[in-house]
């Protein structure tokens, strides 16, 4: 067993994936960040030309379907891509419903894309000075799709899109936008349009017809602490 060390990115573990199969390692763990263990450890450094190597020698097709594994932002995913991978690399094709491991990629595909979609609706922004700040603690890694659909969606204004959890921000600041390391939570709490939101919330709500078993199949509780019409 060795664990490989990639740098936080697709571009990291595209660049551990294909240092593994070129020193034919069997069996690694992937690993964003070191940790304690009896087994080798290997850091392997971002190649920048790993994207241009990867379509050299993948379709891209599966290059965005491991995107969307790498999301799930799991371990046993991250190994079952590494596995796909050398199955690809050796038939040409995933089309293997017998294999586990590829099997499991659609699940993970299938789990981020929810979330994603999920979060559009569920995601509350907050109005600070003249940046739109929303933040939340998401499964997998989400913020990227998250960012480039509000980017398109608020092309006028600034904001912030901060993922607690991983303690990164999708920021569009001036016509610009990037993924950055953020571990600064902002204060929300003096936000003016915040009350008027749960005033509109309260305002269309019918008691009488309230269905909680219904609410929480549509907004499930591990949507809501960060939304504001909720209290948390």
């Amino acid at each position: 067993m060795v664990n490989i060390i990639f740098e936080d990115s697709f571009e990291g573990f595209l660049s551990a994936l294909f240092y593994a199969f070129n020193n034919d390692i069997k069996n690694p763990l992937f690993l964003k960040a070191q940790k304690p263990s009896l087994f080798k450890t290997i850091k392997v450094e971002l190649d920048e030309n790993i994207i241009t190597i990867a379509k050299g020698f993948l379709e891209e097709e599966i290059i965005e379907l491991f995107y969307d594994c790498f999301c799930f932002d799991e371990e046993k995913a991250f190994s079952d891509v590494y596995k796909s991978f050398l199955f690809y690399m050796k038939n040409k094709h995933l089309k293997d419903i017998h294999k586990d491991f590829i099997r499991n990629l659609t699940y993970y595909r299938k789990s981020v894309n929810r979330e994603r979609h999920k979060y559009i609706g569920f995601l509350r922004f907050h109005k600070l000075d003249n940046v739109l700040y929303a933040r939340f603690e998401p499964r997998h890694f989400v913020i990227d799709y998250l960012g480039e659909f509000f980017k398109r969606r608020y092309q006028e204004e600034n904001f912030i899109i901060h993922d607690l959890k991983r303690k990164k921000a999708a920021i569009y600041y001036e016509k610009r936008f990037s993924i950055e390391d953020f571990d600064k939570e902002l204060n929300v709490e003096k936000d003016q349009y915040q009350e008027l939101w749960k005033a509109f919330f309260e305002a269309v709500t019918i008691k009488e017809r309230t269905n909680k078993r219904l609410q929480n199949h549509y907004v499930p509780h591990y949507f809501r602490k960060h939304m504001t019409e909720f209290d948390n």
